[in-house]
């Protein structure tokens, strides 16, 4: 079975039908993903919420973008957070240098991941640690689905980590996933496919 142009939560309901009660959760899991595209398949690969629940989300990613006012009221705190352009994208990847190094607000991280927010703190800690530069561990507490406007005409959508970190962070695969490009030099953020740019503001800061 390949999953063509079907939702891939009523892709998942065919293959539960077709693999009846005799195939384990896990080896399901397992074939749902590698019928994904490689980038969803490395993100999702490193959740364990339920088969289901994992579908619905990549329905979301792969969903035609729809208008600004679907945003809902929920997203609104990070989303503002993300915006100014919007965001202060702040990766914890950076160098161990303490000489003053100038940031893009629209960080490339390998990690898409927002500060823990008021509503998950009494949440258990997840088993998926992230690790600092210095090796520092991040606790993590499961993950949100954001929508997300950053002034192009449409809005993305997009699982992201919740962690113990200061600043929200946008990671390279959704820079890719999307056709998103940091442009430093202008500091913009550009839409390949359309060539729409938001501008952003590069800060001086010491790591």
């Amino acid at each position: 079975m390949q999953l063509g142009d079907r939702k891939p939560s009523r892709f998942l309901l065919e293959m539960r039908s077709t693999a009846g009660n005799r195939m384990p959760e896990e080896l399901l899991k397992s074939l749902f993903l590698q019928r994904l595209p490689t980038h969803l398949q490395q993100i999702l690969a490193i959740f364990n919420d339920q088969l289901e629940k994992l579908a619905e989300m990549v329905d979301g990613i792969m969903a035609p973008a729809g208008h600004t006012s679907s945003i809902d009221a929920e997203n609104q705190e990070l989303k503002t957070m993300l915006i100014d352009i919007s965001s202060r994208l702040e990766s914890r990847e950076h160098s161990t240098s303490h000489g003053p190094e100038r940031r893009f607000r629209h960080r490339s991280a390998s990690r898409n991941s927002v500060p823990l927010i008021e509503t998950s703190k009494h949440r258990p800690p997840a088993s998926l640690q992230l690790f600092a530069a210095r090796g520092t561990v991040i606790s993590t507490y499961g993950q949100r689905l954001l929508t997300l406007d950053f002034g192009f005409r449409k809005v993305f959508r997009w699982p992201f980590i919740i962690a113990e970190v200061s600043q929200p962070t946008i990671g390279a695969n959704f820079l890719r996933h999307y056709g998103l490009t940091v442009d430093i030099r202008h500091e913009c953020l550009v839409d390949s496919l359309t060539k729409l740019q938001t501008q952003g503001t590069v800060q001086q800061c010491q790591f």
